[in-house]
């Protein structure tokens, strides 16, 4: 009865603390997760605008030659609107977090107990309130060659294209914090050691495995800042930092593609095409949030397509045309493995709270003495990160355009659709049934499966002894896989773009530029602007 009591107000202060925090509904539809995926196909993909415009028909610009053409984008953009970003990483659509020290009644406002993150100071009286600030920029040049290898006799051709992007990409979440009470600074404990190496290198490759290599009877030295302890090198996983890991330069996925023209006639055309995609960016690891992904977290991915265009007027005594064009993709891709993080259920942000990774850890704790009794933990980023097979299933990509052509000169403008499922991802590895959550008030083995990050019991009343560790342990069934899965997207995008065509020379050549912009009706999609410069060659 005591649990139930207990688990009844706890649940009833986390509902009342998100309300609280709800001002539009859209920008914190998602909360609490741990791992942003990226719309890649909008910077370069099939249909993206910046890859479409002044291209579609560069195949033909060279008469009785080739038929191939080849065009360079350079390309860049920024996130805007931060803070619904911040939102879909953070707990109870919260930007910023109050994180106290002092867990008395006196401090309502909590959203996270100093000590879960090893924040423990000389005083015991530390509060400081800290803003998260996700940044995403990017910059790269995309590569594209496109080439008819086989001629009908009334001029359709087979075609293959192949893509690649090059690109630096730069994710980033600033931490501003303004330390009200440092608590006269971060406490000494006998016996508490900082790993000699950083994070990359302390824990292994995470394979089959449910913690770091950290001896789980080290104590690990406090931190005395927001900032200091998610760069502590006692977590492996989940940290935001200052350091090169926020940038990631490389190639993207390569993208093959084979085509038909269906239709091709001086007044309209239609192709259609299958291809893959193979996943030459790069692997999550899950060492950082929001970390950069170039690519498509390395799936696999298949494609299909088509590109309609239509002359839909041509005045009579000037030079010049309007077309109107759709062009359209579909793509599935394969399961994966990726490390990421996770939650348990109804527990937000419970990856930072303290836990003891098994009953042994517990017992050390009971029978040890002074600061090791008390603050002796193993970090839960350690223990809720894990391979995990994940299933990004299908997307699609649709854009429209207008483009208006007179003598060498062309304008278009567009919008573009662009939607993914939700990502479903399963454990890859047996979870090991052998850690529960410590309780932070008193350590020494005690144990609480009713706690949040920000709260627990007057008095400790949940906390069980150690005799009792196995009635709290954190089973399969607590786990919430879906804090790891980056869910459903629709996006919007509108775009425009200009450029200039030198048709009669013995290369024909473009150059051109654009830009464009990307929203979504809720914090699932990133907003960023986009902008491109390119030029191109027939052959």
């Amino acid at each position: 009865m005591k649990k139930l009591l207990s688990g009844l107000l706890i649940l009833g202060m986390a509902t009342g603390m998100q309300a609280r925090q709800v001002k539009d509904e859209c920008d914190c539809k998602v909360t609490s997760h741990t791992f942003f995926t990226d719309e890649w196909e909008l910077v370069f993909g099939p249909t993206a605008p910046a890859r479409l415009t002044l291209f579609r028909d560069r195949m033909e610009a060279k008469k009785d030659c080739w038929w191939g053409s080849f065009q360079a984008v350079v390309l860049g953009g920024k996130s805007t609107d931060n803070e619904r970003l911040a939102r879909f990483f953070l707990p109870n659509c919260k930007t910023t977090l109050t994180v106290n020290e002092d867990a008395s009644p006196a401090n309502p406002d909590t959203d996270i107990l100093a000590n879960e993150i090893n924040i423990y100071t000389v005083n015991g009286t530390f509060s400081s309130q800290a803003t998260f600030k996700p940044h995403h920029s990017f910059a790269g040049v995309g590569l594209q060659w496109q080439q008819a290898f086989y001629e009908r006799e009334d001029g359709r051709a087979l075609w293959f294209s192949v893509s690649l992007p090059i690109m630096r990409i730069h994710n980033d979440i600033q931490i501003c914090e303004d330390i009200i009470d440092n608590g006269g600074g971060a406490a000494t404990f006998v016996g508490a050691t900082t790993p000699t190496t950083n994070a990359g290198s302390a824990c292994n490759n995470n394979t089959c495995n449910t913690e770091c290599d950290i001896n789980p009877t080290t104590l690990l030295a406090p931190v005395g800042s927001v900032e200091a302890a998610f760069a502590q090198p006692g977590w492996c996983f989940g940290r935001i930092e200052k350091c090169s890991a926020n940038h990631k330069t490389g190639a993207g996925d390569l993208e093959l593609r084979i085509g038909y023209q269906i239709v091709k006639k001086d007044t309209c055309y239609l192709d259609s095409y299958v291809g893959i995609l193979a996943p030459t960016g790069n692997r999550v690891k899950g060492r950082n949030v929001f970390e950069p992904i170039i690519g498509h977290n390395h799936h696999t991915g298949f494609l299909s397509g088509c590109s309609l265009g239509l002359e839909i007027w041509r005045p009579e005594c000037a030079e010049g045309n309007l077309w109107f064009m759709v062009d359209m993709a579909f793509e599935y891709f394969m399961e994966s493995v990726e490390t990421r993080s996770f939650d348990l259920k109804n527990k937000p942000w419970s990856r930072y709270m303290q836990f003891y990774q098994n009953v042994d850890q517990a017992l050390f704790a009971c029978t040890a003495s002074g600061e090791t009794a008390f603050a002796l933990h193993t970090p839960g980023i350690n223990l809720l990160t894990q391979e995990l097979r994940v299933k990004p299933g299908f997307l699609r990509d649709f854009n429209i355009g207008l483009a208006y052509n007179r003598c060498a000169w062309q304008l278009e403008a567009g919008y573009n659709f662009y939607g993914r499922q939700a990502e479903c991802v399963e454990l890859n590895c047996p979870f090991q049934e052998t850690s529960a959550l410590k309780s932070i008030a008193s350590g020494s083995g005690e144990t609480s499966s009713l706690y949040q990050i920000n709260d627990i019991f007057p008095n400790n009343v949940s906390a069980d002894s150690v005799s009792e560790y196995q009635s709290n342990i954190v089973t399969i069934a607590d786990l919430d896989l879906d804090s790891a899965a980056h869910p459903a997207v629709v996006s919007h995008t509108f775009y425009g773009s200009f450029g200039y065509k030198w048709e009669e020379i013995e290369y024909p050549t473009f150059a051109g530029f654009g830009g464009s912009y990307e929203f979504g009706p809720d914090n699932s999609v990133m907003n960023r602007w986009m902008a491109w410069g390119k030029v191109g060659v027939s052959f």
